[in-house]
């Protein structure tokens, strides 16, 4: 019975690259999900797409050239992950040690400050939902504040008197009449958003991370194959 060494120069470039190939799954998944955050999508989020699409596509080739014995197609695609690794670990980085309050705070206030209500209106109840906030410096912000209104309570005996704030019906989760500040999110919008997409991003910075030093092995197979050769 013939065994295979698993081991072997051949096999480890086809085994490396089908890890490279999960790592690259795995990126594109993440950064789709980071893409389709509402509004304001994670800013490494494109890149780790087009990088987890490389992956895959070089994983697949290398794992072919090493099998077909092409020593030359796994110089050339050894080439090209090498500027992969490159940009993994540049978009790692970022993703690990920048922040985007600046970004996120300009892109609020422009948001707010939208008087179109055909643009505002069928994104903001989503935008609320999501994040579970409430208006740039939450419910008691200006730029949710609709009015100060008098309404009429019915109590047991008689009517009674209560001044109620009103804010924009997007921050309250459940549909009601009349959205307060006791109905409505906690949050200030600012740091629940900031909050989720700083840790977003470093989740997808590890994983950067994680799939630059899976290049790394790939690439030192790479080297084994070719030597041999």
């Amino acid at each position: 019975m013939n065994c295979v060494n698993i081991f072997s120069p051949r096999y480890l470039v086809y085994n490396t690259s089908v890890v490279l190939f999960v790592f690259g799954v795995i990126l594109i998944g993440m950064g789709v999900h980071c893409q389709m955050m509402p509004e304001k999508p994670v800013p490494i989020a494109q890149g780790a797409i087009v990088l987890g699409f490389i992956a895959c596509l070089t994983a697949v080739v290398g794992a072919l050239a090493s099998k077909l014995g092409q020593v030359w197609l796994i110089i050339l695609n050894g080439i090209i992950i090498m500027c992969l690794f490159g940009a993994a670990v540049a978009l790692g980085v970022i993703g690990l040690t920048t922040t985007s309050e600046y970004s996120i705070k300009s892109f609020l206030r422009t948001f707010y400050a939208t008087k179109d209500k055909s643009k505002f209106e069928p994104y903001v109840h989503k935008f609320h939902n999501y994040y579970e906030c409430c208006g740039y410096d939450g419910p008691f912000g200006k730029d949710v504040l609709r009015e100060d209104e008098v309404f009429l309570e019915k109590g047991n005996k008689k009517l009674e008197a209560q001044k109620v704030t009103v804010i924009i019906p997007e921050c309250c989760k459940e549909a009601v009449p009349v959205c307060t500040i006791l109905d409505a999110y906690a949050h200030s919008c600012f740091n629940k958003m900031t909050n989720k997409q700083r840790d977003w991003s470093k989740i997808l910075g590890v994983i950067l991370i994680f799939t630059a030093f899976n290049i790394g092995i790939v690439l030192y197979t790479y080297v084994h194959r070719i030597s041999i050769s």
